[in-house]
Formats: C-alpha cells, structure tokens, sequence
C-alpha cells in the first residue's frame, strides 16, 4: 500500500513538474538599447515637405497672375509667383517624377530647410499645398509658393522648428522632369 501511495505521489508531482514547464517563460525586460518605444523615438530633423496625404487637386490654376503683385492664385488661400520663366513644353502634372531644389522658409525669413526634393507628384508624399503649387511648373522654371497653415503642417505644425498654424514659404526650382 505504501508503494502505492508513493507512485500516485510521484505520478501527481511529475505531472505538476511537467505542466510548469510546458507554460511559457514570463517575458524578458526591454532592452533600453534596442526596445524603444514610439514616443522614445529621438526627434530628427524636420522633413522635406511631404505630408501624409494625396489630395485631388485641380489641374490647372483658378486665376491668371495679378497683375499688380504676380500672384497665381490657387484658391484655399494658395498662391505663387514666378521669379524666373522656365522653358520647353513639358510642364509638371500628376505622376510627374520630378526633382525641385527647395528652400523652405516662415514668411518672417527664418530658414527651416533646404535641398534636393524627389518626388512622384500627387501620390501624397509633399503636403498638399506645395504639391498643388509645383503644378504647371517648366524646367528651370523658379517659383515661390506662399502655402497657408491649412495646406501645410496644420494645427500640429512639424516641432520643433514649425509651429502649429504656421504658413510657409517654398522658393522652388524645377531642375528634372519625367512625365508619364
């Protein structure tokens, strides 16, 4: 009977043994190094000027250039003026590849960036004021692009260095083209 009794004991604790390890380890502790969290992510530089979005934009511009301040307006508060005339008859449209030597400014001159922008024009990857104000463009042709804060970053801005609400300046030169 003893015998017995000492099988099931060991029968009962070989089976709870097992069960235990059959259950999964508890998780590892995150690697501070490696296991950042998305609001640990350090701040980079301010992007280019792509957005999160394609808008549908209109093809052509709403008005002729004014003629007292060289104005296009685009409508929504968008407007350029041409600074130096570009040349040949391929002009920017939707699913253009273009490159545009860019300077990002504030409308008080404060310089936030500047570079080459590649980009597939009206697949969401510029803010929609600047897509919509490259439209139309020739090559070599020079703009600036006055984009209102609605058709820029928005409410949110792109911290740290535009703040919400802000309009901005783009001076634009279309340096490649490939139309589809």
């Amino acid at each position: 009977m003893i015998t017995k009794t000492l099988g099931v004991l060991l029968a009962v604790t070989l089976l709870a043994g097992l069960q235990a390890c059959a259950q999964e380890p508890p998780p590892e502790p995150p690697d501070p190094l490696t296991d950042v969290e998305p609001e640990e992510v350090p701040e980079q530089d301010p992007p280019a000027p792509p957005g999160p979005e394609a808008p549908e934009l209109p093809e052509e511009p709403i008005e002729e250039p004014d003629a007292e301040n060289g104005l296009v307006d685009l409508g929504d508060g968008l407007s350029y003026e041409i600074l130096t005339e570009g040349e040949g008859a391929e002009v920017i449209e939707p699913g253009s590849q273009a490159v545009i030597d860019t300077v990002l400014t504030l409308p008080d001159g404060t310089h936030v960036w500047s570079g080459d922008f590649r980009l597939v024009v009206g697949s969401g990857q510029a803010i929609e004021g600047y897509d919509r104000g490259i439209r139309g463009m020739r090559l070599g042709e020079e703009r600036r692009i006055h984009v209102p804060w609605q058709l820029g970053y928005g409410a949110r801005g792109n911290p740290p260095t535009i703040p919400g609400e802000q309009d901005l300046v783009f001076t634009v030169i279309l340096t490649s083209l490939q139309n589809p």
